[in-house]
């Protein structure tokens, strides 16, 4: 759905750009954000963490030291190292390919990255904003200037949003105490959450018993809050920031972290802190044969990750246990892929959860489109798994289903 939106927006950008000249299409920005800056009350521009911090502790007064104290700063930077992927996307069918931006591939097939910084911020009057689904705000109240190290949009200019850029006031909710975002970008979906949300109460642990709110993407979802409780985060404590309705956060100390997981990007650092933090490291044995389904999140046919031919292809391999991973509780999602040999399944949520499965455990992602992201693909690698992929259409049985059960029968046969 993100895409489809992303498409939509593309288009009609594309037309703007046609009709109206790219500079005076800033201009007008500029207009609009210093209009802003002049009446507005929110944020209205990005700025570093570092100019931030410098603002708040006044390190231009000329009279010294004597200014009001501040808990805006670092308070917690651990070192990090690099993340290698290996592994090439495998495919039994079709190719796996990267789409394009700017020319380029979105996603490298291998290479060494470096890791994120791992770094826990500290804002006096720090507020927080989510004015959509795919884009969050953290910024400082004094200032109005958004944190830019944390302020991030998939497809866009972060700058250029529509709350930088318009004086509109927006209702504001004020909490005292210390508050703790666990925000990310994306952060409403399963995996977003569970692999880039989850790690920062790792790297916050020893600081957990001072916050007083916890700030979470989404509603009050049972999955969302069952995975909290296994974390340790008291419900009671947390409170969900979404765009529907739109919602507005103002806390006496804001504590935020750097993206410890880059999008697609786990790492080993991710999956040992992940494991820790839920108790939930592989048993080394295993040997049922999982299908994650789908079918009872959308019947067949409604979306297009739910397999219309599940049945069929079943049948041929018996041995498969079908397990709707929506419907179980953590407890039971980690005692399942501590117990699985083979985990397969169209791409989904469901797959976020392979890093509880035992070493060399074999993975097969079924895909509808060639442009497989590699999410699954590297976590796999990450944690000692070996995937493979299918493509093939969902909603038809595909034409080539014979040559899929034959090839899916041949690395089969060595499990």
């Amino acid at each position: 759905m993100i895409e489809d939106r992303h498409a939509m927006k593309t288009f009609f950008e594309k037309i703007k750009q046609t009709l109206v000249p790219r500079i005076f299409r800033q201009w007008f920005k500029e207009i609009k954000r210093s209009i802003n800056f002049i009446i507005g009350t929110g944020p209205y521009d990005l700025a570093s963490f570092e100019y931030i911090s410098s603002l708040a502790h006044n390190e231009e007064n000329p009279y010294g030291l004597d200014y009001p104290e501040s808990v805006t700063g670092i308070v917690y930077q651990e070192s990090t190292k690099s993340v290698e992927y290996q592994n090439p996307p495998v495919s039994l069918t079709q190719k796996i390919v990267s789409r394009t931006v700017a020319n380029r591939s979105r996603f490298l097939a291998t290479g060494i990255f470096p890791e994120p910084p791992r770094i826990i911020y500290s804002l006096f009057r720090g507020g927080v904003i989510c004015p959509q689904a795919d884009f969050l705000i953290i910024y400082d109240v004094a200032s109005r200037l958004a944190v830019k190290e944390v302020t991030h949009n998939w497809y866009e200019s972060s700058r250029n949003q529509t709350v930088f850029l318009s004086s509109q006031t927006i209702d504001t909710t004020y909490l005292e105490g210390i508050s703790l975002s666990l925000a990310t970008l994306g952060g409403d979906s399963f995996y977003h959450f569970f692999h880039q949300s989850l790690p920062k109460i790792f790297l916050s642990q020893h600081l957990l018993k001072s916050v007083d709110h916890f700030l979470v993407n989404g509603n009050e979802e049972r999955w969302r809050k069952k995975w909290l409780e296994r974390s340790g985060i008291p419900l009671e404590k947390v409170i969900y920031i979404n765009h529907r309705p739109l919602t507005h956060y103002q806390c006496e100390q804001l504590l935020f972290t750097s993206s410890v997981v880059a999008d697609a990007q786990p790492t080993k650092w991710s999956i040992s802190a992940l494991r820790s933090l839920l108790d939930a490291h592989p048993s080394g044995q295993g040997n049922r044969w999982i299908w994650a389904s789908r079918a009872d999140i959308n019947p067949a046919g409604v979306n297009r990750r739910v397999f219309a031919w599940e049945e069929e292809l079943l049948q041929r391999f018996p041995k498969f246990e079908k397990v709707c991973f929506s419907s179980l509780s953590p407890e039971e999602v980690i005692s399942v892929c501590r117990s699985c040999k083979v985990f397969a399944g169209p791409h989904g949520a469901a797959f976020s959860n392979l890093l509880f499965c035992n070493p060399d455990t074999l993975v097969v992602e079924f895909s509808p489109t060639t442009n497989l992201p590699p999410y699954f693909i590297r976590l796999a690698e990450v944690s000692g798994l070996n995937h493979v992929s299918v493509v093939a259409d969902f909603e038809d049985l595909p034409e080539n289903f014979e040559k899929i059960v034959v090839a899916l029968a041949e690395i089969l046969e060595d499990v």
